[in-house]
């Protein structure tokens, strides 16, 4: 498959098929038993499904056995070396029975397609997990018992990402949410002791919107929203009022799709800017905020761009530019090094820790991890591993290494980083939606961690995890988006400590 296309999305099942180079059977069976990246529209009909070219030429580098796609029909062995009586014999009986053995055949596969077709056409919500999820999980630690309850948010509609965030100052935590399939972004009132308000779709749809950052950009004191809409070719941003609603908004044409976002002072002027990737033409883009516009300029071209993060990485007081990239056929991380005037100055090695085997798509965060005073860089690559990468200041960075436990782990979407276990130091919560595990990684202060498995639940039931202390009681709680079941799940703690010491 050509690098032209990557990046572009394919809107049926005919188009994904024809991509693949198979019939649309084959791609039904594909996405059911292999994995096949295949996302669904509202309604989920079997005709209202759409995918990525980029996504499907990674999911076919992940095969274990790649030769499986092919299916290359099986060859018989001839029967030419047999006497001429002996092979008419063999031919003479093969006959009907290979009549009776395709006519078998053909009824199974007609069945299995019409159960197929039944399986898909149903909408995402129905999918269930293999597995129930625990109403209660425990996480022991040397100071004493950590509980969590688990309750359920409704959200009403398939949640993406969120983000926990004050937007009423009201001092509760409210969430804010994107749904890629819904086209929208949600927001749900916090009542301050992990219970939501119902939730409130943003008026106007934002096509394809899977990332959004808040800020304030305009400087008015209120929390904006800005939402990356890809099938809309344009970032839209959400004005807020400061009481959680959004009565106005801006769109921001940008070409190729943007996808993900995140925001900072490029400038130093005191208004934060936006930095997006864009997913048809690999594109990273700068939307400069002048007094509250905002402006989008092309900063450069790749053969695919994904999540992006800002930080201050070598200490020079500017903001730098981390972005998930593509270069001639390497994967890995990009990193600009800003110069304070909006313009970025690119690491001579780019793509650097290309070693991955697909573009880094889950999280980028970047922290201190060790407590050295230099940040440090930890991200994910779609359904492979979690990879972490310690600063040491002045721009360098150590060797790569992947949590254990992570290298092979097939559904694999994203992690969050926060003090789990209270003991000072951050942890790392990952969520393996295929083996269906809650993975607890507790950081040992020097920038390693120890694997202890945390919880099992549901199979495909979990994608993005956050670690927040929702009600503010000084313990840390976990947010979950349910997928599938239009919810979002709280792993709301509770503290008991340990008096056998």
């Amino acid at each position: 498959m050509s690098n032209e296309n990557q990046g572009r999305r394919l809107d049926s099942w005919k188009e994904i098929a024809d991509y693949l180079g198979r019939d649309v059977r084959t791609a039904v069976r594909w996405e059911k038993e292999k994995g096949l990246p295949v996302r669904r529209l509202p309604g989920g009909k079997r005709q209202s499904v759409f995918a990525f070219a980029e996504e499907i030429d990674d999911w076919l580098k992940q095969l274990d056995e790649p030769e499986a796609v092919c299916e290359s029909p099986a060859v018989a062995p001839s029967d030419s070396s047999l006497p001429a009586d002996k092979a008419r014999t063999s031919r003479s009986f093969i006959a009907p029975a290979a009549t009776w053995i395709m006519a078998a055949g053909l009824f199974a596969a007609l069945a299995w397609l019409g159960w197929s077709f039944f399986k898909v056409s149903k909408p995402p919500s129905a999918l269930a997990p293999r597995a129930s999820t625990p109403h209660e999980i425990a996480f022991n630690s040397p100071a004493g018992t950590l509980r969590f309850q688990r309750t359920e948010i409704d959200t009403g509609i398939q949640p993406y990402r969120f983000s926990p965030v004050d937007l009423n100052g009201d001092g509760r935590f409210d969430l804010v949410f994107s749904s890629a399939l819904g086209d929208v972004v949600g927001v749900l009132l916090g009542k301050g002791d992990g219970s939501f308000q119902p939730a409130q779709i943003l008026a106007g749809r934002c096509a394809g919107v899977e990332s959004f950052t808040l800020a304030d950009f305009n400087r008015d004191g209120h929390l904006d929203i800005a939402a990356a809409c890809f099938a809309g070719n344009e970032v839209v941003v959400h004005w807020g009022r400061g009481d959680a609603t959004f009565p106005q908004r801006t769109e921001i044409p940008i070409a190729g799709g943007p996808r993900f976002l995140a925001a900072g002072d490029l400038n130093e002027d005191g208004w934060p800017d936006l930095v997006a990737s864009s997913y048809g033409d690999g594109a990273l883009h700068v939307l400069m905020n002048q007094a509250g516009q905002l402006t989008s300029k092309p900063l450069s071209r790749f053969e695919g761009a994904a999540f992006v993060a800002l930080a201050d990485l070598n200490g020079d007081k500017h903001v730098d530019l981390v972005a998930s990239l593509r270069i001639q056929g390497r994967y890995g991380l990009g990193i600009f090094w800003g110069k304070g005037d909006s313009t970025f100055r690119p690491d001579r090695n780019m793509p650097k820790w290309s070693e991955v085997s697909t573009i880094p798509a889950g999280n980028i965060y970047i922290n201190d991890l060790n407590g050295d005073g230099f940040m440090d860089i930890s991200y994910s690559v779609w359904n492979r591993s979690v990879i972490v990468i310690l600063g040491q200041g002045r721009g360098e960075f150590s060797e790569p290494f992947a949590l254990p436990g992570t290298e092979q782990s097939g559904g694999l979407r994203a992690f969050s980083i926060g003090d789990l276990d209270l003991d000072g130091k951050l942890d790392i919560f990952v969520a393996d939606s295929r083996a269906g595990s809650l993975l607890l990684y507790r950081g040992n202060g020097d920038g390693s961690f120890a694997l202890a498995i945390f919880a099992t639940v549901g199979a495909d039931t979990y994608f993005y995890p956050v670690i927040v202390d929702i009600n503010r009681d000084g313990l840390p709680d976990i947010l979950l988006n349910n997928y599938f079941e239009k919810r979002l799940d709280l792993l709301k703690a509770d503290w008991k400590k340990n008096t056998d010491r």
